[in-house]
């Protein structure tokens, strides 16, 4: 009898052993910056989906996207999300990025938006001259998103000041008269409404074409060599959270991931248009839009491959 409980837990070892994830433990430290365009990755945390697939990964937030490329290249981090203008930037200069996998795609419920205080006389695109606009990182996708919405509603962003103003300190930096004009995103467009600090001039999500990312997975091209089984399993997690994201049933779930990495109340995070627009095919030409408005913007002076800036 003891023998054959023997045989039988050696049996069910065997057994777990056999459908093991094919990674053994593999450490990845994910920077991110804290936004709802990338639930997968919260929710493949929270409902262990990297777990399974032997992937120890520690998300760790940073406020600032355009330090994600330094530490990757660094090893402080092994996957960042950086946007994809910090993506092209970062190779420009002769960093060797790829993407491993998309996040949110175009369109994208989440609410990106200009806005101007009642003082500036801000109605429209034309106005902006001699004006003072916020953005949330100079270069970054929502900077570039402005001055093109500006340019194509018949404005000229060349005669407006830009300057950087995170979105959490875009409010104040309205209400003190630092900036006419900020642009921003949910949830604080909405208490910037609520405040009656500012009305939105324009709907900066108009000007992006469905398909275009917003954010991807970024790794270095030499990490991604050296890990490509555990770069497919990083693949896979994302799928079986968008997956689960995407199923209406577990929308409280998703919320409360989201509350969690992003630092948001729950009772702001159910304010916000969920679920994202997830997508995490890799997907060239969803950089294509990204890398034109890059030339347009001379933050790059030439125009890469898109099927080079993703992992084999």
């Amino acid at each position: 009898m003891i023998r054959l409980s023997i045989l039988c837990a050696a049996g069910a070892v065997s057994a777990a052993l056999s459908v093991a994830p094919a990674v053994a433990e593999t450490k990845i430290v994910l920077l991110y910056t804290g936004a709802s365009s990338i639930a997968s990755a919260y929710v493949a945390k929270d409902q262990h989906f990297f777990d399974k697939r032997g992937l120890d990964v520690e998300l760790m937030i940073t406020p600032n996207g355009s330090t994600i490329p330094a530490a990757l290249v660094g090893a402080s981090a092994q996957i960042g999300i950086p946007t994809p203008t910090v993506l092209l930037q970062a190779n420009e200069s002769g960093l060797d990025l790829v993407t491993v996998a998309g996040g949110e795609v175009f369109p994208t419920p989440t609410r990106m938006a200009l806005m101007a205080r009642p003082a500036a006389g801000i109605k429209g695109a034309a106005d902006v001259s001699g004006k003072k606009i916020g953005v949330p990182g100079l270069n970054g996708v929502i900077d570039l998103m402005t001055r093109k919405w500006i340019k194509s509603s018949g404005g000229d962003p060349g005669q407006a000041t830009f300057l950087e103003a995170s979105i959490p300190a875009g409010p104040d930096m309205l209400q003190s008269g630092q900036v006419d004009a900020v642009a921003s995103i949910d949830p604080f467009i909405q208490r910037i409404e609520a405040a009656k600090t500012a009305a939105v001039v324009g709907e900066l999500n108009s000007i992006v074409p469905a398909g275009a990312y917003a954010v991807t997975y970024v790794a270095t091209r030499e990490w991604t060599k050296k890990n490509a089984a555990a770069v497919k399993e990083f693949h896979a997690a994302l799928e079986e959270a968008n997956a689960f994201a995407k199923d209406p049933k577990n929308l409280q779930s998703l919320r409360q991931s989201i509350s969690t990495y992003t630092k948001l109340p729950m009772a702001v995070v159910e304010t916000l248009p969920l679920p994202p627009n997830l997508d995490a095919a890799n997907r060239p030409d969803g950089m294509r839009f990204w890398i034109d408005l890059a030339l347009e913007n001379k933050m790059i002076s030439k125009a890469p491959d898109p099927a080079t800036l993703f992992a084999p």
